[in-house]
C-alpha cells in the first residue's frame, strides 16, 4: 500500500495568538488537531529553537502539550507530523520572546504614612527596574484601602529612566467615602510588556478636621501700654504640623510676611510670645 500524502496538521487560530510577542509562561500549552487518510499517525514533535525534537501526546485526532520556556527574546517554534509511512508536515516558525520575571518595585516617598485633608492630591514616587528583557510598561495605583482605583483616575509618569510618579487627585480621594482619622493602605502594581507584575504598598492617614487655636490673653480689644506676654492654646485631634504667631506692624497695619513666632511638634501647644 502507497502513501505519499502528509497529515494535515491544525493549529487553532487561539493557540497561535499565544506564540507571538512576549509570554511570561514557563510552561506554554499548545494543542490541535491533525487529519490522516492513509497509512495513519505514527507521531507528533515539535523544535524549540532549533533544538532538538520533543514528543507532544497525540490521541487522534487530537494532540497537545506544555512547551518549558526560558527567557530569552526572537525564541522559534515548530511542529511536525508524521504518519506511519514517513510522511511529515510542518507548521508555520513561530516567533515570540519571553520574560518571565516580575518587575522589582520600591516605595521612594512616602517613607512614611502620608497625611491628607483631600484636598490636593497624594504624590507617591518609585524606582521599577524590570529584571527581564519586556520593560516596564504601566505603574497604577490599584486600590486605597480596599477600594478599586481605576487608571483613568490617577496620573502615572515615567519621568525617567527607573523613575516612576503617581498623582492620585482630590477628586479620586474623595470619592472613596474615607473617614477622617483613619488609615488605608495604597497598593500600587507595576506590570512589565510580558505581563509579569509586582506590587508595594504605602499609607495614607486622612485628616479632614481643622485644628483649633485661640488666644487667651490678651483679650480681644484689650488696650496695651507695656510689655506684655500674648499666651494661647492650639491642638489638634491628630497632629500639628505648626502653629504661627503673626503681629500686625503697627505703622502700616499689615500682617508681616514670615511669622513672628512659629512652634512645631505635637498635638497640642500652649504658646507664648512676649510683646512691647
Amino acid at each position: 500500500r502507497v502513501d505519499t500524502q502528509a497529515p494535515v496538521l491544525t493549529i487553532p487560530p487561539a493557540v497561535a495568538a499565544t506564540l507571538t510577542g512576549w509570554i511570561n509562561e514557563a510552561s506554554l500549552p499548545i494543542s490541535g488537531t491533525v487529519t490522516e487518510t492513509g497509512s495513519g499517525m505514527d507521531r507528533i514533535e515539535y523544535s524549540l529553537n532549533g533544538g532538538a525534537v520533543q514528543a507532544l501526546s497525540l490521541t487522534y485526532p487530537n494532540w497537545s502539550g506544555n512547551i518549558p520556556l526560558s527567557n530569552g527574546t526572537d525564541q522559534t517554534l515548530t511542529i511536525t507530523a508524521y504518519d506511519k509511512a514517513g510522511n511529515g508536515v510542518t507548521s508555520s516558525t513561530y516567533t515570540f520572546d519571553v520574560d518571565l520575571d516580575s518587575p522589582t518595585m520600591l516605595v521612594n516617598t512616602p517613607t512614611a504614612p502620608r497625611r491628607t485633608n483631600l484636598a490636593s492630591p497624594v504624590v507617591s514616587t518609585y524606582t521599577v527596574t524590570d529584571n527581564g528583557d519586556s520593560g516596564t510598561a504601566s505603574v497604577l495605583v490599584t486600590s486605597i484601602g480596599g477600594a478599586a482605583i481605576d487608571a483613568g483616575d490617577q496620573t502615572s509618569t515615567n519621568t525617567a529612566g527607573d523613575a516612576w510618579e503617581i498623582s492620585l487627585p482630590s477628586a479620586t480621594l474623595g470619592s472613596l467615602g474615607l473617614v477622617s482619622g483613619s488609615s488605608y493602605v495604597v497598593t500600587t502594581e507595576a506590570t512589565d510588556v510580558a505581563g509579569n507584575t509586582s506590587t508595594a504598598t504605602f499609607s495614607i492617614i486622612v485628616d479632614t478636621t481643622n485644628p483649633s487655636v485661640a488666644i487667651t490673653s490678651p483679650t480681644n480689644t484689650a488696650t496695651i501700654n507695656k510689655e506684655t506676654e500674648i499666651r494661647g492654646t492650639a491642638s489638634d485631634a491628630q497632629m500639628l504640623e505648626q502653629v504661627d504667631l503673626y503681629i500686625e506692624d503697627p505703622t502700616n497695619g499689615f500682617l508681616p510676611a514670615v511669622p513672628t513666632e512659629s512652634f512645631t511638634g505635637g498635638s497640642a501647644y500652649n504658646l507664648s510670645h512676649v510683646f512691647d
